[in-house]
């Protein structure tokens, strides 16, 4: 993945806001007159650019009528549900929201905290967010020493990247 893929997915600051906003961006701008992107497919688990490891996790999404449908397959997990799929900033790109899966871990912003201090428990969001684009999905898994939060916890890789592939 290119610098300019990491920063887009960094922009993500706080995730369980900018999956509320995709949910808003989702209703306001529906992909009539946008490029056809072929979303359903079979994608699996491919390392980042720069990086040597990656999770095991998979994913089938299935289009019936104007729904797209996912079967989401990490570490033994198997998660189900409506794929939300809205346009994104550029042509060939789309937002995805793969609903329904409740995150592992969300303290929110900590920077405020003291060593010795705990986080307020917060409510865990629900739905993973993630970015289509040339084939590819890619997700921020987990957040950083400001904004602590791990949406998989079947994945310890700050990004995930799943790659479609080809029968």
């Amino acid at each position: 993945m290119t610098l300019d893929g990491r920063r887009e997915l960094n922009n993500i600051a706080q995730p369980h806001h900018y999956a509320d906003q995709l949910k808003i961006r989702l209703r306001q701008q529906p992909l009539k007159n946008s490029t056809p992107v072929i979303v359903q497919g079979y994608y699996e688990s491919r390392a980042m650019e720069g990086e040597d490891d990656s999770c095991d996790i998979s994913a089938t999404i299935q289009k019936a009528g104007n729904k797209y449908y996912y079967k989401l397959e990490a570490a033994g997990k198997t998660y189900r549900g409506i794929l939300k799929v809205m346009k994104g900033d550029h042509n060939q790109e789309r937002h995805i929201i793969f609903s329904g899966i409740k995150w592992a871990l969300n303290e929110g912003d900590v920077s405020h905290l003291k060593d010795d201090e705990s986080p307020e428990p917060l409510p865990l969001p629900i739905g993973i967010a993630g970015v289509l684009s040339n084939n590819e999905i890619k997700i921020q898994n987990s957040g950083n020493a400001m904004n602590h939060y791990i949406q998989l916890d079947a994945c310890d890789m700050k990004y995930i990247r799943m790659v479609k592939q080809t029968k």
